[in-house]
């Protein structure tokens, strides 16, 4: 069961949306003065930023990116719709606020971070500025295959709270690579570029959040040209050897903001902050929890330029399972239990993520995947049972009762020792 709260609109490549009904309508943009959170919204996923970021990017010695935005909406719905230990476990990651403020928090969050902005751009020498689309998109779905979902009332409240307040579509087919990228293009507005994903084979469900930010490049002709040229470049050193790299550059002389402290200088351009160890040997792994928790000052500067490289980290599969839920919570099973009629467990909870920043501008596509499996079958011994000598049945009656728990009543018992049926 389930209220669909609106059709997407088809594509030309799609058909997705005709044959999957409940499915939560595609998001327009928004001017920016729409999108607003509440302090209490804005404080729990800092939170969750400040005890999952460090979890998964210290230590790194290689290139990696974490998108925060589809992580948060993945285990907001895990601690919300969970068991009540797994819930009571993974609300300390948001700083333990109530289930309530935390669903209010994902819808805020997903309207304001994940819903693209309006603006309106005037260049030099046009008489009228152009409209224009920048930001995030975020698309979430439940995946049930061919597991039953509550049909009680609780189960039915629910699942209108996971539609409603979660904005997360109810998909009954079973989640693949292939399925869930089909899903993603019937949904995602033009320009989005999906990664590659990955969904463990005997997967019977999953909770799928997605984010994709793209940031276009005002400049992008000119740089592309500057790219083009072959001498457009800057050295680039890491581990002993220094490359030249093609760059993006800004100099403002009207007194920009930068970022400083003990052992960092940083600044921002194309709406990315960028951040340097001050000691140019040390590692970025120094600064990261200075940037994680902005422990860092901000500073106004008369004369401001920057330079950033191009660079890409493509084909990202962060292990989240591990790094960050493992340490907050001990059981995978009863996972999403107020939603599904039988017991599921956690068996892989994936980010799988790119990022790159170009003459174009600047974009992050990012899908984590919870990936369930149903233990009904499975948590017991194998039984075959042939009722082939005298028996004793019953017949019942489930009725609801004033409590909204419900009763298992008896209509008829009996026991058969003459079936007194001859097969023919």
């Amino acid at each position: 069961g389930g209220i669909a709260l609106g059709k997407m609109s088809l594509t030309p490549a799609s058909e997705f949306a005709r044959t999957h009904p409940y499915l939560v309508a595609k998001r327009e943009s928004l001017p920016q003065t729409e999108q607003v959170i509440s302090p209490t919204s804005a404080e729990i996923y800092d939170e969750f930023v400040k005890n999952t970021a460090l979890k998964v990017l210290q230590g790194t010695t290689k290139s990696m990116s974490y998108s925060p935005v589809d992580a948060f909406v993945n285990f907001a719905t895990l601690a919300y719709f969970s068991s009540d230990y797994i819930s009571s476990s993974l609300l300390a990651m948001f700083g333990n606020p109530t289930k309530e403020d935390l669903a209010d928090a994902v819808y805020e969050i997903t309207y304001a971070v994940g819903t693209p902005t309006k603006y309106e751009q005037r260049y030099y020498g046009q008489d009228k500025p152009i409209s224009k689309e920048n930001g995030g998109y975020s698309a979430n779905s439940l995946w049930t295959g061919n597991c039953p979902l509550k049909g009680d009332e609780e189960g039915k409240r629910n699942i209108e709270t996971l539609m409603k307040r979660f904005l997360t579509s109810i998909i009954e087919e079973t989640p693949t690579e292939e399925s869930i990228v089909k899903w993603l293009k019937a949904c995602l507005p033009d320009g989005y570029e999906i990664p590659k994903l990955s969904v463990p084979d005997g997967t019977d469900a999953a909770m799928v959040s997605s984010y994709f930010l793209k940031i276009d490049n005002d400049n992008a002709e000119y740089d592309y040209q500057d790219y083009k040229s072959g001498n457009h470049h800057m050295p680039y050193t890491f581990n002993g050897k220094t490359i030249q790299s093609d760059y993006l550059s800004e100099t403002s002389w009207q007194g920009t903001s930068y970022y400083d402290s003990d052992s960092l200088i940083g600044g921002g351009y194309l709406g990315v902050s960028f951040f340097l160890p001050k000691a140019e040997e040390a590692n970025p792994n120094s600064i990261l929890q200075e940037v994680v928790e902005q422990t860092y000052e901000t500073k106004r500067a008369a004369f401001y330029s920057i330079k950033v490289p191009y660079f890409t980290i493509d084909d990202q599969h962060i292990d989240l399972l591990e790094r960050v839920y493992n340490p907050y919570c001990d059981a995978h099973l009863g996972i999403m239990q107020k939603l599904f009629l039988y017991e599921m467990e956690l068996i892989k909870l994936e980010q799988h993520s790119k990022v790159n920043l170009d003459y174009d501008g600047f974009t992050s596509s990012s899908v984590t995947i919870a990936s369930l499996v149903e233990t009904s079958a499975e948590m017991g011994d194998n039984i075959s049972i042939e009722v082939n000598r005298p028996f004793v049945f019953r017949s019942n009656k489930t009725v609801k009762q004033s409590d909204g728990e419900y009763a298992i009543l008896p209509t008829c018992i009996g026991v058969v020792f003459d079936p007194a049926y001859q097969a023919k």
